[in-house]
């Protein structure tokens, strides 16, 4: 099956408004923005800020990504992260930050190492994204691709993959690390540890493992990742001292760095909620936001289904016979004849 596209769908039901000028919440500043237009090298190689080793006890050959690939991540790069770490990261926690994101890499186009991630289910149905506006779908009689006639709607029901949600808060939290300026190394080293060492804080407390997820409809409405650290300057007591802001694609996530030397006065259970950075005018944004807030503090593997939803172009008309290879678009007949097959419809 093939599919015409027109633009992404929310996968929440609840508004909050349009969101593209940077802003700090109320009670902060903005103290790092990374916006990925060109390459960035962070740090600086010889010591790595995870584990605290050294050139010689560590070696730093390893490109590292500050962000992950997995999330489109092409520009930003760490020095300062040693090979032994990398491998940890890649290992357990970007693994499941993966399987958290799970069909949306595919159904949003995030690029990643190796292009867009195609999506296979457990019984064997697969998507794929070829291009900009047209989906491969390979179906098994399952209930994986249901089609909204009256409203022009392309709904995807399948199950992530295993993943533990302690893990991908923290992989979110690695990313925040990542871009911490020097100055403020000392007051996370608690925070460095239980990301990469799991060695509880003194004051751990699983209040603080939340996360905002926002989903902004339409074609690639956030066309070049950034992140954002935001410094306190209001209540200590209802304020952590740095919250974070990473957003790619059609989405936006936003979460508290927990565990700071800073924070000995703040209640995570009282905690504030913040309201998102507002951006305005996105490119591509086609409908409203939403968004949820999602409890990353279990520490056991979960399993969970998978939704999305995307609005075709038009109401395909049902075809039979042999489909000629010059009357398809350019970027369906090159992923045709790379695949070695003939194509053709079927009507049932």
């Amino acid at each position: 099956m093939l599919i015409r596209l027109a633009m992404e769908l929310p996968l929440q039901t609840s508004t909050i408004g349009d969101i593209s000028m940077l802003f700090a919440p109320e009670g902060f500043k903005v103290l790092v923005h990374h916006q990925l237009e060109e390459k960035i090298l962070l740090g600086k190689a010889g010591k790595c800020r995870y584990c605290g080793k050294v050139e010689g006890e560590v070696t730093f050959k390893k490109i590292a990504h500050a962000l992950p690939e997995l999330i489109g991540n092409k520009y930003l790069f760490s020095l300062d992260e040693c090979d032994g770490c990398n491998v940890a990261f890649d290992k357990e926690l970007e693994n499941n930050l993966a399987n958290f994101l799970g069909i949306a890499r595919t159904t949003t186009g995030v690029v990643a190492k190796n292009g867009v991630p195609a999506h296979k289910t457990q019984n064997g149905e697969r998507l794929e994204k070829i291009g900009k506006n047209h989906l491969s779908i390979e179906l098994r009689d399952s209930e994986f691709v249901a089609i909204d006639k009256n409203r022009n709607i392309l709904s995807f029901n399948s199950q992530k993959s295993t993943y533990v949600p302690l893990q991908v808060y923290k992989c979110f939290v690695k990313m925040a690390l990542a871009v911490l300026p020097e100055a403020d190394l000392k007051n996370y080293q608690q925070c460095f540890d239980w990301v990469r060492f799991n060695k509880l804080p003194g004051k751990f407390n699983k209040s603080a493992l939340k996360i905002s997820e926002t989903f902004v409809p339409g074609e690639n409405p956030i066309p070049n990742i950034w992140i954002a650290l935001f410094k306190r300057t209001g209540d200590k007591k209802k304020n952590p001292n740095l919250i974070c802001a990473i957003a790619f694609r059609n989405f936006l996530f936003y979460f508290n760095v927990p565990f700071g030397a800073k924070d000995k006065l703040l209640d995570y259970e009282k905690m504030e909620e913040h309201q998102i950075p507002r951006m305005y005018f996105l490119p591509g944004q086609m409908g409203k936001s939403s968004t949820r807030q999602i409890d990353l503090s279990r520490s056991t593997a979960v399993k969970e289904q998978d939704v999305a939803y995307m609005q075709l172009s038009e109401t395909t008309e049902e075809t039979t016979g042999e489909i000629s290879l010059k009357d398809l678009p350019e970027d369906i007949r090159k992923r045709i004849e790379k695949m070695g097959l003939s194509f053709a419809l079927e009507n049932k």
